[in-house]
């Protein structure tokens, strides 16, 4: 009997710790997008049950240059968050997903994206297709992790109080054509233009 207590105890201790983990530490609200790859706010903006996850859809992002021209698009997301005491954010992965086609001669295509969270820029994420390289893909995404803590560490989120305060996530591209026969195409034709960010949150030092 009393090992049948112990499976039990070691189990009730078990499902306590997973719905602890499980905790939703920060709440978003006031959901917004703007810019002229998103105009009129023209983007499907989600976030994940949890908190843990921001995306951004910008349908009307793509465009298209056929001869000489040159383009800059962004759209980007707002969202207030409210962050629940004992946690402190350790890490952000920013994302940005699209596909497009160049002429290898004569184009030139920047994609990218730009984080801040609560007065703090994480470092752009950018990818440049220079003139002479190729660009033709369906869907391709860049992704990079970084330690918000060195940013604000623990000390930063672990007071007395819940924090509030803005994340901003922007995509951003900037194309040209300097060839009378060029093209540049990025986000159109059922390719699509997304932004996305991830966030670890970890309990605070005891």
């Amino acid at each position: 009997m009393y090992r049948v207590y112990q499976h039990v105890l070691v189990a009730l201790t078990f499902f306590a710790s997973n719905l602890a983990l499980a905790e939703t530490v920060v709440e978003w609200s006031n959901l917004s997008a703007g810019g002229n790859g998103c105009p009129a706010g023209n983007a499907v903006i989600t976030a994940t049950p949890d908190g843990n996850e921001l995306a951004l859809t910008a349908n009307n992002f793509g465009y298209e240059l056929k001869g000489e021209g040159s383009i800059q698009r962004f759209c980007r997301l707002n969202a207030s968050a409210t962050i629940a005491k004992g946690h402190y954010l350790d890490e952000i992965t920013q994302q940005i997903s699209y596909g497009g086609f160049k002429s290898k001669s004569g184009s030139a295509l920047t994609m990218g994206a730009q984080s801040r969270f609560l007065g703090f820029n994480l470092a752009p994420l950018t990818k440049e297709y220079a003139d002479g390289s190729r660009f033709n893909v369906w869907q391709v995404s860049l992704r990079r992790k970084e330690k918000f803590s060195n940013l604000a560490p623990a000390e930063y989120f672990c007071g007395e109080e819940s924090r509030t305060g803005l994340f901003q996530g922007t995509a951003a591209s900037t194309g040209s054509v300097t060839d009378p026969n060029g093209t540049l195409i990025v986000g159109i034709q059922g390719l699509t233009v997304s932004y996305k960010a991830s966030f670890n949150w970890l309990p605070c030092p005891t």
